[in-house]
C-alpha cells in the first residue's frame, strides 16, 4: 500500500474489516510496491490496488483496481472453500 495511493488508502479500511471478520481463515499482507518493486514485478502487479488471494503459495485469484466491498468479499469466501 503505497501513501500516494489514494484508492489504495480508500481499500485498506474495507479490507481490514473484511480480514477481521474471517480472521481465522485469511491474514492480510500489505506490500508498498515503491519500495518492493522487484516483488511487484515478479507478482505481475502493474496497477494499484491490485488484491491477490493465495492458498498455500498458489495464487486462486486476482482482484485489480476498486472494486465494490462485496466483490472482496465473496472472492475471499471463494477462495476459502476450494481444496
Amino acid at each position: 500500500v503505497g501513501p500516494h495511493c489514494g484508492t489504495c488508502a480508500t481499500l485498506k479500511p474495507v479490507l481490514h474489516q473484511l480480514v477481521s471478520d474471517r480472521q481465522e481463515i485469511v491474514a492480510l499482507v500489505e506490500i508498498d510496491i515503491a519500495e518492493e518493486f522487484e516483488l511487484a514485478i515478479e507478482m505481475g502487479i502493474y496497477s494499484t490496488p491490485t488484491v491477490i488471494l493465495f492458498k498455500q503459495k498458489q495464487v486462486l485469484a486476482t482482484l485489480v483496481g476498486l472494486q465494490p466491498k462485496k466483490r472482496y468479499a465473496e472472492a475471499i469466501d471463494q477462495c476459502s472453500e476450494q481444496t
